[in-house]
């Protein structure tokens, strides 16, 4: 019967594993309460065991169930835990010997990494962990409403202006009453519409005497008199401005 034996040194025992009937029955070994016997459906065995070590369950006179003192509890192998298993445990139940190697701790951790059952708490698990999931819930309202107020508008959209439909950059006060002058007033009559704009402000025009008045009158004359390529609308404005700032102005003569 071919014999495959590993020997770990750091337990004290070696592990076989041989060619035989896996459904076989394991007997007890020394004085424990446990069932006198026990289905094994393993193969492997422990061999050449440090006396530290006590035989629970044998295969015939190879041990299969070991356990040994360690610190302020006992180690315990076995060769096999088909008596684990859901299946075991929905067939053929061994609760007595469950129940020993569970002891009176009020906890057991299961480690089964190495058959890929393993678990990768997230998030989630912590919050049922704490008790917040009103929390969660609260806090997935406020981010429904919060893009529900960025993609939805509560007021109707403005109107677009009549037209070719396009939209008008806005300007500021400059623009726009430059703008205005550039509609209401050529070029030709700007100096013209200024003048008469100021004369409809009583508080400015009262102010003025008639000889300033006149000579208003006679600059604008003047500037109109020329042909159009010969005006100089910014001049004029600037001798109108002169006429009407300047304290020792006085008319020019006709000499």
């Amino acid at each position: 019967m071919p014999e495959t034996t590993v020997r770990i040194e750091s337990l004290g025992l070696a592990f076989a594993r041989a060619d035989r009937d896996p459904s076989l029955e394991a007997t007890l070994g020394g004085s424990y309460d446990l069932p006198g016997a026990l289905d094994w459906h393993g193969a492997s065995t422990f061999t050449s065991l440090d006396p530290a070590w006590r035989t629970v369950y044998k295969l015939g006179d190879e041990p299969v169930l070991i356990e040994k003192d360690q610190g302020k509890g006992t180690i315990v192998l076995m060769a096999d835990g088909y008596f684990l298993s859901n299946e075991a445990l929905r067939d053929d139940r061994k609760s007595t010997l469950i129940a020993w190697l569970l002891g009176s701790k009020p906890s057991v951790v299961f480690e089964e990494a190495h058959l890929g059952v393993g678990g990768d708490p997230g998030v989630v698990s912590l919050v049922r962990t704490l008790g917040l999931e009103g929390v969660a819930v609260s806090v997935l309202a406020l981010a429904c409403l919060f893009v529900w107020r960025s993609s939805a508008r509560f007021l109707p959209p403005a109107e677009r202006p009549s037209g070719n439909g396009s939209w008008v950059r806005g300007r500021d006060s400059q623009e726009a009453f430059v703008s205005l002058l550039r509609r209401a007033a050529g070029e030709d009559d700007l100096i013209k519409t200024c003048l008469e704009e100021w004369r409809r402000t009583p508080s400015a025009s009262a102010r003025v005497s008639p000889e300033r008045s006149r000579a208003l009158e006679a600059e604008l004359v003047d500037h109109l008199g020329r042909h159009p390529r010969q005006r100089d609308s910014l001049q004029t404005y600037r001798n109108m401005v002169r006429i009407l700032t300047e304290r020792e102005w006085k008319k020019p003569s006709n000499s």
